[in-house]
């Protein structure tokens, strides 16, 4: 009998020993598995956008389109090569309009395309400017007087110029200075200087 409790109390030492160690060794077992999980588990990437600067490396990127005349094309942006972006002038200016590139005499063409001076808005009557170009003047020069033969059809205000007539003045210096006689006035045609002449009156001469 004292034999049988003994290895009964043996075997039971034996299975509480047995199961101290299998604690032991799957406690131990989940500590491990926790380090190794702490140190190579990181955080589920986030597909939401960026919401501060600072997140700008983590947001999703747009690229930046640029059309010529619109948006901010700065030295970042670029052009494939061989684009031609320059502006067909004549087709620009018929298109706004400006559709005149000579008019006929007396008109003028007015309002000059911005993008070529060769398109012109309209043409429009100019009378001053036709007067002009047709060798009239609203004013005589020196020796001159208006010609009113010769009026400009389209402003009677402009006329051409013929040498001062100088009526009453037919002698030249010499003449209205010749013995017996004295110069009575003077007149300027076209540069001519001409004269009249009276008799001496001899003032203070009594025969």
């Amino acid at each position: 009998m004292s034999d049988f409790r003994f290895v009964s109390a043996t075997a039971l030492l034996s299975s509480v020993c047995f199961s101290a160690q299998a604690l032991a060794l799957t406690t131990s077992d989940v500590a491990a598995s926790n380090l190794i999980y702490t140190h190579t588990y990181t955080s589920t990437p986030s597909t939401k956008p960026a919401t501060s600067f600072v997140q700008l490396d983590k947001s999703y990127k747009l690229a930046g389109v640029c059309f010529l005349g619109f948006g901010e094309c700065g030295n970042s942006q670029s052009f494939s090569a061989g684009e031609d972006f320059s502006i067909d002038t004549v087709k620009q200016c018929q298109n706004e309009g400006f559709n005149i590139t000579s008019c006929a005499f007396p008109t003028y063409p007015t309002g000059v395309c911005p993008y070529n001076s060769n398109y012109y808005q309209s043409c429009q009557s100019d009378n001053a400017r036709t007067c002009k170009e047709s060798g009239y003047v609203n004013s005589c020069g020196e020796g001159y007087v208006k010609d009113n033969s010769q009026i400009c059809s389209y402003d009677s205000s402009y006329y051409k110029c013929k040498c001062n007539p100088c009526d009453g003045y037919t002698y030249s210096y010499a003449e209205a200075t010749a013995d017996g006689y004295v110069e009575d006035g003077s007149c300027n045609s076209c540069g001519t200087m001409k004269y009249r002449r009276t008799e001496n009156p001899c003032t203070g001469y009594l025969t």
